[in-house]
């Protein structure tokens, strides 16, 4: 990481020494009565070949190569080459901003800023790629799209060898190792290894799609989403299987499916050994874990883990049902079965557990067995009254059984078959020892 801030500050200095010999003239034209002619160029720096017009200039220059910083920040102790660069940094801590934006109100601490700024009201981009004929406004930007033609990659990480075109990339790459999320969203605290990821992030809080498919019309938070949308409508499968020739949309897709083939399963369970090969499905299968469902339906409360679960939810159950028809738990088998009748039209003596099964709805023995089960839960966790508890006994083991932790019931002796078996000391131990 120290390397890659050398390498940093030495871009950043030798930019500095561009920016004073490209407006050197400008800087030393005082009056317009004697125009001064440009200087030509004739000094060079034996160790990387810049060119200069002034002596000074060349010196300042050298001290780069030769690690002299004899300036220092007295409020962060941070060192420099030249007394302008400590200047400049100096107004980081005075918050001064001595130069105004001739078109608004922006204000810079650098002249050279406000410079680049005015070519944004200006339109002037006078840096042109040689190779493609690309231009840019700032010379910085020609030189890190250079290095697409050239493949240069200047930065290398010193923890794995990777090697970027642009310091920044290096940057962001080395909180994958540091583990540092530096970028904290607003909304929910979240935070993330780069602010790109951020940036895609708020789209969730902040719900805006605005880029919107001219086909379909369906929208989407990021161009890149659309433009790999859109593919659909044209049919463009450009990345092709060589194991299977099946051919996909877009690389990403083509990977998870190679690891059919391969068999590759790199993202693995923290709560077990169990391993998966898309990530989604980990984060799918570790709620299994820690019970979290954040879906949730707005018509009855009900959570999932899934997506997919709730939208089951939502098309089978809730489209079934108007909403101005709500049947409450507490709804009597006579009364279901007549407001099943009434939603699907169905006659008096037609059929009811085809008409109740078409809603979703529990036939009435499944509700009773269900509120057997809810009485033999409240119990178990001393929420039922005191004359229910003592019905409900465990079954006593004289042996260590496999079955031992089943929490299974012991079941009373009936008489009679009609009235014995349907008492609740009979049927609720019946019902919990089949379920649990």
């Amino acid at each position: 990481m120290k390397r890659a801030e050398e390498q940093t500050e030495l871009i950043e200095e030798n930019e500095e020494k561009e920016e004073l010999s490209e407006f050197e003239e400008e800087s030393h034209v005082k009056t317009r009565e004697k125009p001064l002619r440009r200087v030509k160029k004739s000094l060079t720096c034996t160790q990387c070949g810049m060119s200069f017009s002034c002596l000074q200039h060349l010196k300042e220059h050298q001290k780069i190569h030769t690690s002299v910083r004899e300036y220092m920040c007295f409020e962060c102790e941070k060192t420099f080459s030249s007394a302008k660069c400590l200047k400049q940094h100096q107004r980081i801590h005075t918050g001064e901003k001595p130069y105004k934006c001739s078109h608004c109100d922006k204000r810079f601490s650098r002249s050279g800023h406000v410079r680049r700024h005015e070519r944004i009201h200006t339109g002037e981009k006078p840096y042109t790629c040689d190779l493609c004929g690309k231009s840019f406004t700032i010379k910085g930007h020609l030189t890190t799209h250079t290095r697409v033609h050239t493949g240069e990659k200047p930065f290398t990480c010193d923890q794995c060898g990777k090697s970027f075109a642009q310091s920044a990339k290096l940057r962001e790459h080395m909180n994958i190792h540091t583990g540092e999320k530096l970028y904290p969203c607003d909304q929910c605290g979240k935070t993330f290894l780069w602010a790109s990821i951020l940036k895609k992030h708020l789209n969730i809080h902040t719900k805006e799609k605005p880029h919107s498919c001219s086909l379909c019309g369906k929208d989407f938070s990021l161009l890149h989403h659309l433009k790999e949308h859109q593919k659909i409508h044209t049919g463009v499968r450009e990345y092709m299987c060589f194991e299977c020739e099946k051919t996909f949309t877009s690389a990403y897709c083509l990977k998870l499916h190679e690891r059919i083939h391969t068999g590759e399963k790199p993202y693995k369970c923290s709560h077990c050994d169990k391993r998966f090969n898309q990530s989604g499905i980990l984060k799918t299968h570790e709620r299994i874990h820690t019970g979290e469902k954040p879906y949730h339906c707005t018509a009855c409360g009900k959570s999932f883990s899934q997506s997919s679960s709730l939208h089951s939810h939502t098309k089978s159950i809730h489209a079934a049902l108007p909403a101005s028809v709500q049947v409450p738990e507490s709804t009597p088998p006579v009364g279901i079965n007549a407001a099943a009748r009434l939603l699907t039209g169905a006659k008096k003596y037609d059929h009811i557990t085809p008409i109740l099964a078409s809603l979703h709805w529990l036939p009435v023995h499944f509700r009773v067995q269900f509120k057997i089960l809810l009485f033999v839960f409240k119990a178990f966790n001393n929420q039922a009254p005191s004359y229910l508890k003592d019905l409900i006994i465990p079954l006593p083991s004289t042996r260590l059984l496999r079955s031992a932790d089943r929490a299974l019931l012991s079941v009373p002796r009936s008489r009679l078959k009609t009235k014995g078996d349907r008492a609740f000391s009979v049927t609720a131990p019946v019902c919990g020892t089949n379920c649990f």
